[in-house]
Formats: structure tokens, C-alpha cells, sequence
């Protein structure tokens, strides 16, 4: 059976004799994985490269899938011309790929996906904004976003949260937070952060509003530092997605606490 779908590439691996694997996600199928021969030329080979954003024409066989041609839509050839951008996209793009399930239909987080490549592609400084709104936003879709609102653990109210539990999945009342501190005392990692309001608030105004609000937005570096540190151990313990390939690129421009 032959389809067409437009798609992004996250990854392609070359195989044996002019072949390659691709992992693609589409607006039909969600993330799939696709054989192709590499040996076209032009156009044809630059709707296989990872980022391209394509039209493709998919033929379904017992074995998976089989990529019969494709065409560049958008190439966002601007990322590779800024390393720090490039290296912020390919996390973004590794995050959306170990998100997906195979076959997946999710037309919500495609769409989100374009609309931050194409964001990326024109911002020029500060990067770590829209790959954590993104990210964010594409938990939600997901429904695996932190609790922000009430205590993750309790369920009560929390107007000032201090704390962020990774084990609940979201924000914890002070007396939720003393059990939960009292229950790591043995020594285990860390699953329990201290953070404050500004954080919340900030992910609360990520989640809240559309990306086009953060076109320059930039957020203060030791914000986006405690909060890609929270957004780790979140997907990390709930969506078992082990430390990104890409995350040793960004550890320079944010590096862990100890």
C-alpha cells in the first residue's frame, strides 16, 4: 500500500549497499521507521537528512516501511550555521524522537515540532527558551506535564510552592515535602528540589502560553539551568528515557549542580 505523508527526519543510519534507515515522524503515522536507497541525488537525497521537514511517498510492506521518493518542504538549513542553535535543536529533536512510540499518531506534537524548527531556525542568541517551552509543551500533549497547580503528592492546594518533588511528578505542600525528605534520608538520588516560585511561575507562563510569545524571550541562565535540571529527572523517572546523546553538547552552556 502506498501513502503520502509529510514528515520530519530525526536520524538516519546508513546499512549495506546504498541503503539506509531512516526514523522519520509523520502527520499520519507518527514516528515511524522507513528503508531507503541512498543513492539518489539532489533533492531526492536532501529530503533524507535529519531536520529536513519533506513530502514523501511511503509504500507500507510486511517488513515496516519503504520510502519510495521525497521532496524537501523545508530544509531549516539556517540551524547548522550557529553550532550553540544546532547543538539546542539536535536536543530537542533527540528528546522528540525517545518521546514517540512507534506508530504513533500525534498530530498536536507535530505540529508543535514545525513550529518550533522554524522558531529556532530564525532566533540568533539564547536558545535555551524555546527548547524548554517546547519541551514543556510537548510533555503536556503527552500528558506526562509536572503538577504545577496542586500538590502532586496530596492533591491540595499549593500557592507558594518550595519544592519539586520527581518521584510524584510535580510541586509539593510543605508537609508532603517533609515526608518526602524524611523517606531520602537513606541516601538515594536525587529525586527532591528545593526551587522556588520564580520557577513555577516561569514554567506555568511556558506552558501557558503559545510559542510564538517566546520570539524573544529569553529567561534569566540560572532559571533555565534549575529548570532543565527539574525537566531531566522528570522524564528521566515517569517516561524512562535515559540522558540524551546530545545533552553532553549543551553540559557547557548548562552544566550540572553538584
Amino acid at each position: 500500500m502506498h501513502d503520502d505523508a509529510e514528515a520530519v527526519v530525526f536520524s538516519l543510519v546508513k546499512t549495506l549497499k546504498g541503503r539506509g534507515m531512516l526514523s522519520l515522524f509523520t502527520d499520519k503515522h507518527g514516528k515511524i521507521s522507513a528503508g531507503a536507497f541512498l543513492r539518489e541525488r539532489g533533492g531526492a537525497a536532501a529530503a533524507l537528512r535529519p531536520f529536513t521537514y519533506g513530502s514523501y511517498e511511503i509504500k507500507r510492506l510486511q517488513s515496516g516501511f519503504h520510502i519510495i521518493k521525497g521532496e524537501v518542504i523545508s530544509s531549516f538549513y539556517a540551524l547548522g550555521e550557529d553550532v550553540d542553535r544546532y547543538v539546542n535543536a539536535a536536543y530537542a529533536l533527540e528528546f522528540t524522537d525517545k518521546l514517540l512510540p512507534e506508530e504513533a499518531p500525534a498530530p498536536g506534537l507535530f505540529a508543535l515540532l514545525l513550529e518550533f524548527l522554524r522558531m529556532m531556525e530564525k532566533r540568533t542568541r539564547e536558545f535555551d527558551t524555546p527548547v524548554l517551552a517546547y519541551m514543556l509543551k510537548a510533555l503536556r500533549l503527552w500528558g506526562a506535564a509536572p503538577e504545577l497547580d496542586s500538590c502532586a503528592a496530596c492533591g491540595e492546594p499549593t500557592p507558594s510552592p518550595a519544592w519539586f518533588s520527581v518521584a510524584e511528578g510535580g510541586v509539593l505542600c510543605g508537609g508532603c515535602a517533609a515526608e518526602e525528605a524524611r523517606a531520602l534520608d537513606s541516601g538515594r538520588d536525587k529525586l527532591l528540589y528545593k526551587t522556588n516560585f520564580d520557577i513555577i511561575n516561569v514554567m506555568k507562563y511556558l506552558l501557558e502560553h503559545p510559542m510564538g510569545r517566546f520570539k524573544g524571550l529569553a529567561m534569566d541562565a540560572d532559571v533555565a539551568r534549575t529548570l532543565r535540571r527539574l525537566l531531566r529527572g522528570h522524564i528521566s523517572y515517569h517516561l524512562d528515557i535515559p540522558r540524551l546523546k546530545t545533552e553532553s553538547l549543551l553540559d557547557g552552556a548548562f552544566p550540572d549542580e553538584s
